[in-house]
């Protein structure tokens, strides 16, 4: 990207920042984001978010029922994968806590399986899909076999592991992308005007480090057919959280706190 002032004005000529300092600004920022969070945190109290919104009359007006409700907190990075991050984490983690999640862990491998074929017949390359699946459906095998006695420090260890944890991202990212475009008609009359499922994937779903909507949140839970409480601490003069479930009418397995732009995941006991 270049950019100059011409001309015999007298004005100074300036550049603007070409591609490569640009990308390697953004570079740093993430690096730094890195370094000073984890991909998933441990539990902390959920009571630590009054510091952090301490300048916040509207969110600190909620901390105190949410932290009654939810005393713990696993905080993730705000990296743009979050939900998908902190939602496979936390399903994961009740198949662990339930001993393989008996009739839930056999049907997510069931469809894990064969979601594989299923995205290539969307039309996903054999090539961009394997190594991802293969990664989540090993992940999953493993968590679903109690003979496996895998613990949820097991469990923290692999969504801490950069490219582990960034597979099972990216593989939740396709089956996203997947759900959507195999009902684009549920979805298409909530885009921009005249964007299609596939523009809208290419550009907002498949992309590492894309925010996530409520779209792409009914998509997941939905393709996956496990249940999320997502509470919402906004700026209403409430002095409670309010929330939803996703998909609607089902009975979550987990909850994630939303704050703009990013999620963390909320238990309801001391664990």
């Amino acid at each position: 990207i270049n950019g100059r002032v011409h001309g015999d004005s007298g004005l100074k000529m300036t550049s603007a920042p070409d591609d490569f300092a640009i990308m390697a600004q953004e570079d740093s920022i993430r690096q730094a984001i890195a370094a000073s969070t984890p991909l998933l945190g441990p539990l902390e109290s959920t009571s630590t978010l009054s510091e952090q919104y301490k300048d916040n009359e509207a969110f600190l007006r909620k901390i105190p029922d949410l932290a009654a409700r939810f005393p713990m907190i696993r905080k993730t990075r705000g990296d743009g994968n979050c939900f998908y991050r902190g939602y496979v984490f936390g399903v994961f983690e009740h198949l662990v806590r339930n001993n393989g999640g008996a009739e839930l862990g056999s049907r997510l491998v069931d469809y894990i399986t064969k979601s594989r074929q299923q995205l290539i017949d969307l039309g996903f390359p054999e090539i961009g899909v394997d190594d991802f699946w293969e990664m989540f459906l090993e992940q999953l095998q493993r968590f679903t076999d109690p003979s496996s006695k895998a613990t949820i420090d097991d469990l923290l260890q692999v969504f801490q592991s950069q490219d582990t944890s960034d597979y099972l991202v990216m593989y939740s990212r396709f089956l996203t992308s997947g759900y959507l475009k195999a009902h684009p008609d549920d979805f298409e009359p909530f885009l921009e005007l005249g964007k299609t499922i596939a523009q809208f994937c290419a550009s907002d779903v498949d992309p590492m480090n894309k925010e996530c909507d409520q779209i792409q949140i009914i998509a997941l839970t939905n393709a996956l057919g496990v249940g999320v409480r997502i509470e919402y601490l906004d700026a209403s003069d409430s002095s409670a959280t309010t929330h939803h479930v996703f998909p609607e009418g089902a009975v979550p397995v987990l909850t994630l706190l939303y704050r703009p732009g990013h999620y963390d995941v909320l238990y309801a006991d001391q664990q």
